[in-house]
C-alpha cells in the first residue's frame, strides 16, 4: 500500500546490544557501500549510496536504545530530503493554484467558463504527486530491503 505522504516509520526490536548494532551500522557506513552518512552513539542518519542522482532516495534516520539485556529497540524513519519536500510539493501545488486562478480570471474576462485550463491545472500536480509517491515507494522498498539485509546480515526475510 502506498502512503499518502513520503514518510515511513518502523519499530524494530533486535536481540543484540546497542554496541553491536552501532558497530554494524559503522561497518556499512565506513566501507562506503551500500550506505553513507553519520552514526552517533544513539542515533544515525544515513542514505543509500548510488552511482546516479535520484531525488526520491529516502534519508534513513534512526534512534536506538537498550531495552533489556542484549536487546535493542530501534525506531527508523524513512523520509524524503528537505529540499524535495519543501521545494517539489509547494512549487507543484503553488503553480497549479496560479494556473487555476489565471484560468478563472480569463473565464471571467471572456464571460465563458473554461474547464480545460482548470482541469489541466488540477491534473498536472496530481500527475507529479503520483509520480513522486510512486518513485519514493520504489526507492523506499529497495532501501528498506538493503538496510535490513545489511543490519541483520542477510538473516532477515520479512515483508513490509
Amino acid at each position: 500500500m502506498i502512503n499518502l505522504f513520503p514518510y515511513k516509520v518502523i519499530n524494530l526490536q533486535i536481540p543484540q546490544s546497542p554496541n553491536e548494532i552501532r558497530q554494524k551500522l559503522n561497518d556499512i557506513v565506513d566501507h562506503g557501500f551500500p550506505f553513507e552518512g553519520i552514526v552517533n552513539h544513539d542515533n544515525f542518519c544515513i542514505r543509500r549510496k548510488i552511482l546516479y542522482w535520484n531525488s526520491f532516495l529516502p534519508i534513513i534516520q534512526g534512534k536506538m536504545w537498550e531495552d533489556g539485556y542484549k536487546t535493542t529497540r530501534m525506531v527508523v524513519i524513512f523520509k524524503l530530503s528537505r529540499k524535495i519536500t519543501f521545494f517539489y510539493f509547494p512549487v507543484m501545488f503553488g503553480g497549479s493554484l496560479v494556473i487555476s486562478i489565471g484560468c478563472l480570471i480569463q473565464s471571467w474576462i471572456h464571460q465563458q467558463l473554461s474547464f480545460s485550463g482548470i482541469l489541466f491545472s488540477l491534473a498536472l500536480p496530481t500527475f507529479f504527486y503520483t509520480m513522486a509517491l510512486f518513485g519514493y515507494s520504489l526507492e523506499l522498498r529497495f532501501s528498506l530491503k538493503i538496510f535490513c539485509a545489511s543490519l541483520f546480515e542477510n538473516d532477515w526475510h520479512g515483508k513490509w
